[in-house]
């Protein structure tokens, strides 16, 4: 189960998802940065203060592309990567009726 962490960034503060993965591996999850894309990143068990360190940067960072790997960009990933931000559409579906023609006398 995921741990939440509100995290303090010069952008506010911002929920990350911190989750031990695998006995390896423990992996940060924002899901809804304040800008850009969410973004995932992977260290090694024993590293979560240095991936919390890095989310914060990334936050903070001018936003990144979606749906790329920042492995190289960030140091000490094991795998990084942006996600797609989710399309909401707002409004009403247009619809074409077609007009009925009425006879005389059910009107």
């Amino acid at each position: 189960m995921p741990e939440t962490i509100l995290l303090d960034t010069a952008r506010g503060k911002v929920e990350i998802l911190v989750e031990v993965v695998s006995a390896e591996h423990v992996q940060i999850n924002a899901p809804m940065p304040p800008v850009g894309p969410g973004f995932f990143l992977v260290f090694a068990v024993g590293q979560q203060a240095e991936a919390i360190e890095a989310a914060k940067k990334i936050i903070e960072a001018e936003p990144l592309p979606e749906n790329i790997n920042i492995t190289d960009r960030v140091p000490g990933a094991v795998a990084a990567g942006t996600v797609a931000r989710p399309a909401v559409r707002f409004g009403s579906p247009s619809v074409a009726h077609k007009p009925t023609k009425v006879k005389k006398g059910q009107a």
